[in-house]
Formats: structure tokens, sequence, C-alpha cells
């Protein structure tokens, strides 16, 4: 929950590019946000770009950027 909001979101990598222990990734997400307070739903989705860095096994979010989708 967020600022009194349940999100759903799904999460698609469209495309990865990796460069060594860093790499980008371009995708998008589809969310469905409900309003705790009266059950209001809105669904959202966007673009986004995730910059990863590798730690050990993992990759983890170093940046990202989103924007809506039109």
């Amino acid at each position: 929950m967020l600022n009194g909001q349940r999100i759903s979101a799904v999460f698609t990598a469209d495309e990865i590019e990796r460069h060594g222990s860093v790499a980008t990734v371009l995708g998008r997400s589809q969310a469905v946000v409900t309003a705790e307070a009266d059950g209001r739903v809105q669904q959202v989705s966007f673009h986004a770009l995730w910059i990863v860095d590798r730690q050990g096994t993992d990759w983890l979010i170093h940046r990202q950027i989103w924007t809506p989708t039109r």
C-alpha cells in the first residue's frame, strides 16, 4: 500500500542489454490502483528504463526512469 492506495502491478522487460556488470532494461508496467478510502479503481500504464547493477549473483536497480504511456 502506498499513500492509502493498493497497487497491483505487472512488470514486463521488453529489451535487456548487458555491459559487463551493468545492464539496461527497457520495459513497461500495467497496474491497477485501488483507493483504500472509497474503492475507486484506476488502471495505469508506464514505459520504464531501469539501469541495473550486478552485485554478486543479484541484479539490483541502480536508477530508473518512468513515463506514462499515452
